[in-house]
């Protein structure tokens, strides 16, 4: 019974690092393109909309 708990648990940890470094290159290619397109609007719009706001 020990070994069946200790084969399963090493398998579940092998299978989410694994899993974890099959999914991160995907995630930062796709995050890295979209979020460098939506930092600068963001900011430029809070800008914009600081600047009529204050005055």
């Amino acid at each position: 019974m020990m070994r069946m708990l200790m084969i399963v648990i090493i398998g579940a940890m092998i299978a989410s690092i694994l899993g974890i470094l099959a999914i991160k290159p995907f995630d930062r290619g796709s995050d890295a393109p979209p979020s460098v397109i939506q930092q600068p609007e963001p900011n430029s719009s809070s800008i914009s909309a600081e600047v009529p706001r204050s005055p």
